[in-house]
């Protein structure tokens, strides 16, 4: 028997520390056995654990006769790697498991949302979830190692490099996958946002078929993902109605990069759509039809400014951002207030005093002479067209008026000229 014991070289200051402990706890020292290279005792055989640390194997004891007793009847499992082996293990417990598991990741707020999800879950369901953010290899085991009578599961994966949240995720095997952001934590190790966007969408590696994914649509990577996704499901829907394709959906979905979880998904939301995704198909037909209002494409808040005032409905300002995100409705970028530029080109140190007040009725002709510029679309174009005009607010008569395609200095100092011009014919 002595042969088929394989000894190991531990820590000797480690062993002389539990010497130590030993004497005073049982007045005993001849319990500890010293171990070296060779395959020759020291002492009497004990009980210990192996352990691999940086690829050298060492041995911890269990030195007293408390833990001896605790462990006599014991099966003690030795293993190359224990993090490895406590993961294989925390697997085959998850699949005895047919309960609801909700997995979070994101770069911030994984915590929170996780304590959130979890509260809310308790309402229905006996909810185990992630003790403070043990969220990393060793965190999400023992959190599966927690589960006895719980009808649903709450936890929470972090990560730092890529490839580790496939492993967490294949552990869980989680029914629905919650991303709450792409931010800008570990960069530094990942390089990009978009190599931490393919490191957190690995938690789709593990997703049940039929399973739920929930992402934030306000963060940009994220909206840009599902937009990306939502194409390429429409490519495979239109592919499989097609009698002349020969590929088959493995195929396409290993060739175009989607999970056939969240295809799946997609084609049952388009057969059952949620309450509140018909709502919001509901509200983004009233935001197309006003942002297409007297073909002129608005942003958001004009968007909510025309709804209030010409079709009186309420909306608010956030949903209608949120909406026009989801649906992919942009309003163009406009150029720089005109008017604001020829201010600033005019405006010098001194400024006229204001002797009108407001008062643009005046009984004497002559007096108060109001300035005004306006513009008009003519053509198939719709080319503009600025109007530069001074009139009197005594008898509401345009004295002179000017016309240019450009809005500029020169145009409205050519209706300055115009206006002397007039005079001096009186």
């Amino acid at each position: 028997m002595d042969n088929e014991w394989n000894l190991y070289k531990v820590n000797m200051k480690y062993i002389r520390n539990l010497k130590n402990v030993e004497q005073k706890a049982t007045g005993r020292t001849n319990t500890i056995l010293s171990v070296s290279t060779q395959m020759h005792k020291q002492g009497r055989p004990f009980l210990g654990i192996l352990v691999l640390v940086n690829e050298r194997k060492y041995c911890i004891p269990l030195s007293s006769v408390e833990e001896k007793e605790k462990y006599k009847n014991k099966f003690i499992i030795i293993v190359e790697n224990t993090i490895k082996a406590m993961q294989q293990i925390a697997t085959y417990k998850r699949s005895m498991y047919n309960i609801p598991v909700v997995a979070i990741t994101g770069s911030v707020g994984k915590t929170s949302t996780k304590d959130m999800v979890a509260n809310v879950m308790n309402e229905k369901f006996n909810t185990l979830k992630t003790q403070g953010n043990y969220n990393n290899h060793i965190g999400v085991p023992l959190t599966i190692f927690r589960l006895k009578n719980e009808d649903a599961l709450t936890i929470e994966m972090g990560m730092n490099h890529s490839g580790e949240i496939s492993t967490l995720t294949k552990i869980a095997k989680p029914t629905v996958c919650v991303i709450t952001n792409i931010g800008t934590a570990h960069i530094g190790n990942l390089g990009s946002r978009e190599n931490i966007l393919k490191a957190k969408l690995e938690i789709l590696e593990g997703m049940k078929k039929g399973g739920t994914v929930v992402i934030n649509n306000d963060n940009d990577l994220l909206h840009k993902w599902y937009l990306e996704n939502k194409e390429k499901y429409k490519i495979i829907q239109k592919a499989l109605s097609n009698p002349k394709n020969h590929l088959s959906i493995s195929m396409m979905f290993k060739e175009l990069h989607v999970s056939r979880s969240g295809f799946y998904n997609y084609l049952n939301y388009q057969k059952n759509p949620t309450i509140k995704g018909l709502k919001d198909q509901e509200d983004f037909k009233l935001i197309k039809q006003t942002y297409d209002y007297r073909n002129r494409h608005k942003g958001a808040r004009q968007i909510k400014m025309t709804l209030s005032n010409t079709f009186d409905i309420k909306m608010n300002l956030k949903k209608i951002r949120h909406l026009m995100k989801k649906y992919g409705l942009y309003c163009p970028i406009r150029k720089a207030n005109p008017y604001r530029r020829m201010i600033k080109a005019m405006k010098t140190n001194n400024y006229a005093f204001n002797k009108i007040n407001r008062n643009f009725k005046s009984s004497k002709q002559g007096e108060h002479l109001l300035a005004d510029i306006t513009y008009i679309f003519y053509g198939k174009e719709r080319k503009l067209c600025y109007c530069s005009t001074i009139k009197d607010s005594s008898t509401n008569e345009i004295l002179v008026k000017e016309y240019s395609e450009s809005l500029d200095v020169k145009f409205v100092l050519d209706t300055v000229i115009q206006l002397k011009k007039f005079i001096y014919q009186f």
